[in-house]
């Protein structure tokens, strides 16, 4: 298994198990990202949602700001 997708599974887990929308989060990168955040779970938090909502794993909304995630 590649490091990307044990990263995809991971966060399907931690999605399916807040079993509700998460936050995104988008933390400057000298600042710690806020607790219970997609961003929290890894620096990664602008790339892997995308990749998930195409493969059919996961809705993201797609505001100006404030984005989440669920797992689908």
């Amino acid at each position: 298994m590649s490091e990307g997708s044990g990263t995809q599974d991971d966060l399907r887990r931690f999605l399916q198990e807040q079993g509700n929308w998460v936050e995104l989060g988008s933390a400057d990168e000298q600042k710690t990202p806020q607790a219970g955040t997609v961003e929290a779970r890894g620096r990664f938090g602008m790339y892997i949602p995308p990749l998930m909502e195409t493969l059919g794993l996961a809705e993201v909304e797609h505001n100006p700001r404030n984005n989440r995630m669920r797992a689908t």
